[in-house]
């Protein structure tokens, strides 16, 4: 096939491109228990908040295998780049404070303030997981990614300036997650 800027309008046309903000989160069990016994406190109406994320890397380890001087890369292992600090960012609204959900889920991992111990179990696999999904022009999920063992790790400060324009705030949320998986689906959002 002739690789020429005809091809690629062709392909192009057939193809689309993924654009930048077609990334919707789709359900996050992460913020479904505090360890105060409310149960959901994020709806999935919050869900349209979400500003910036990105998706999750994956690489295989590389091992050598040398023989007779040479040496050879055989894949290994796959590994989760980033799963320690996966960023995200949500606007930040007057009327429900994200930033106190991401808080409160956070001392559920270890509460300093009131008692000084910490939630031991480990998170799990199935249960606290972050649900991503990929969609189309026609808000058709086209993939979806499920970050699986995730927790918050950290909920970043949000700078007040009393002298700007006014712009609207975000809030700066890492994730600490196992690994993740992904799967093509077709259906709307």
């Amino acid at each position: 096939m002739a690789q020429g800027i005809k091809e690629f309008y062709q392909q192009a046309q057939t193809r689309g491109f993924q654009r930048d903000f077609q990334l919707r989160l789709i359900d996050w069990s992460v913020l479904n228990d505090t360890g105060d016994g409310e149960g959901n406190i994020m709806d999935e109406e919050d869900f349209v908040l979400l500003k910036t994320a990105t998706l999750p890397q994956m690489e295989t380890t590389i091992n050598p295998a040398p023989f007779m001087g040479l040496e050879f890369n055989v894949p290994g292992t796959t590994k989760f780049p980033g799963s320690k600090g996966w960023a995200v960012e949500f606007y930040m609204t007057q009327s429900k404070n994200l930033r106190n959900i991401f808080i409160a889920t956070l001392l559920n991992n270890f509460n300093f303030e009131d008692t000084s111990t910490g939630n031991m179990q480990l998170p799990g696999i199935n249960s606290d997981t972050i649900q991503l999904a990929l969609i189309n022009d026609n808000m058709e999920k086209i993939t979806q990614y499920r970050l699986h063992g995730a927790f918050i790790t950290s909920v970043g400060d949000v700078t007040f300036d009393l002298t700007a324009g006014g712009a609207v705030q975000k809030i700066p949320v890492t994730i600490a997650y196992q690994y993740w998986t992904s799967h093509p689906d077709t259906g709307a959002v």
